[in-house]
């Protein structure tokens, strides 16, 4: 409820549009659409957990935040020079959030033979992969810059456990899908699923090996 207050008054005030207002200065225009990226990538999140539909459509966030912006802001560089932008892989991964929501768990999703569950399954985890493929590895994370290595380990950290709870968000489905339990080629498919859940607790608990135990992230994670 509270989301939905915030969003109806961002889109009121023009939060989600790179247009302007008289007056209104660059920096104001990008706060404003950080701001409201932050929303959606909330939305989504919650949409997942409490199962119902997002606040924020997908026609609204047309666009993904600037892979290298002026100010710096949410850039996390390392020793070799290369960036990553983490808004925009939270934005990237929103949007798959979206689909997953809309395709498999959304009321208004068709009911499908197993075969078509099993290869909207697969197609997910494909884009779900294509986009970790782009995050550095935790052990990268000794080289940040000096200055930026703590934070730069924790968004680090919250990019592949939010990878990973997605992943097991997605293949979850198995258990909530009637005609893949049913079928001999859907229980092939849950047997695969529930190995990948699996494995993503136990990869998920292993990111707190690459934080001090006594560090306030790794004790309220």
């Amino acid at each position: 409820m509270i989301l939905g207050a915030v969003v109806q008054l961002m889109i009121l005030d023009g939060y989600h549009t790179t247009r302007g207002r008289p007056g209104q200065t660059d920096m104001d225009k990008l706060r404003k659409r950080r701001l409201f990226y932050q929303a959606f990538i909330l939305d989504h999140d919650l949409a997942l957990h409490v199962g119902k539909p997002p606040i924020i459509s997908l026609d609204l966030v047309s666009d993904l935040p600037d892979e290298s912006p002026e100010d710096g802001v949410g850039t996390v560089m390392f020793d070799d020079g290369t960036t990553l932008n983490i808004l925009r892989k939270q934005v990237t991964l929103a949007r798959i959030k979206s689909k997953l929501y809309s395709l498999l768990y959304a009321k208004s999703a068709c009911r499908r033979h197993a075969h078509e569950d099993a290869k909207i399954i697969s197609d997910l985890d494909s884009e779900l992969y294509a986009w970790k493929a782009n995050i550095p590895d935790l052990s990268r994370s000794n080289g940040l810059e000096k200055d930026n290595k703590d934070s730069g380990s924790i968004c680090l950290t919250i990019l592949h456990y939010r990878y990973y709870q997605v992943l097991i968000v997605l293949h979850s489905f198995v258990f909530q899908s009637p005609s893949l339990i049913e079928s001999d080629e859907g229980f092939r498919a849950m047997l695969s699923s529930v190995a990948l859940c699996v494995g993503a607790a136990r990869a998920t608990i292993s990111l707190l090996d690459f934080h001090k135990d006594g560090h306030p992230f790794s004790v309220y994670v």
